[in-house]
């Protein structure tokens, strides 16, 4: 445990109480930089449960973010992913208090870094073309912090929206055995990746009105999906959304509580 994570345990449980955007900071504490076995330093932060006892196996939740989003160092600047975990620790009951989180930040400069190579107006990816050292950096943070603090590997679960959202669809179509379950709001994916998802637990959701990432990607995909016989991808299309669909999403407990139900041992056999 790093001495900015340590700072965790000696915090109030104040997700007890109604979090504030302001306070978001003080929950998701910066966990410094990780730093990958190709040399790519990836920054950060990382909520761990106030009550945590290492006696006890956590679910992880990995958090990918959008594009642009300067939530490391600027706390004057809540980053929509933030705003998303606010959202989830205000629900009642909410099984993200009882969870350690990662939120990696991909590196925005020079020039502006992606978690896959993908166009957003495309509304898709090219697997065979997608990956980058920095979601590959991604995977190797995951796995130090499961060296490090006591996680149940039944139980990994990933959410992201916007470029976050490519690069879960991007993670569970390639790494698809590491996940529990999933939930993609307004990215793209590939869908020659739907039969290996078959039987995959993605909860999708995309705004109708999207003029950044066109909604024709999710609905080709969960078609795609649902062509090859899956019954585990749930898909909810907001008519009147624009790109920013996710507070819709995310204030609302159906998603986050499906998620935390899904275990990677109910597929097995089928990996």
């Amino acid at each position: 445990m790093t001495e900015n994570e340590k700072l965790l345990h000696g915090k109030n449980a104040v997700y007890t109480n109604t979090v504030e955007h302001e306070d978001i900071y003080s929950i998701m504490r910066c966990g410094d930089t990780f730093t990958s076995s190709e040399g790519i330093p990836l920054e950060y932060r990382i909520f761990v449960p106030y009550d945590y006892d290492e006696t006890k196996k956590y679910p992880l939740l990995l958090s990918m973010h959008g594009a642009g989003e300067e939530f490391m160092k600027d706390e004057e600047f809540v980053s929509s992913s933030m705003r998303v975990l606010c959202n989830l620790f205000n629900l009642k009951n909410s099984p993200i208090t009882q969870a350690v989180i990662i939120c990696p930040r991909c590196p925005q400069e020079p020039g502006g870094k992606k978690w896959v190579n993908a166009e957003w107006s495309d509304g898709c990816f090219d697997m065979d073309k997608a990956e980058t050292p920095w979601i590959r950096a991604v995977l190797e943070l995951a796995g130090d912090i499961e060296k490090r603090y006591s996680i149940d590997a039944d139980r990994r679960y990933i959410g992201g929206l916007s470029m976050g959202g490519f690069a879960t669809w991007y993670l569970i179509s390639r790494y698809t055995e590491l996940f529990a379950g999933a939930i993609a709001i307004c990215g793209g994916a590939d869908v020659r990746a739907a039969e290996k998802l078959r039987d995959f637990p993605v909860y999708t959701a995309h705004g109708a009105q999207d003029d950044t990432v066109p909604v024709e990607g999710t609905r080709a995909m969960v078609k795609a999906l649902r062509d090859a016989g899956s019954t585990k991808v749930h898909y909810r299309e907001i008519p009147d959304g624009d790109h920013i669909v996710w507070h819709a999403v995310t204030q609302d407990p159906t998603a986050i509580n499906w998620l935390f139900e899904q275990r990677l041992s109910d597929r097995k056999g089928k990996l």
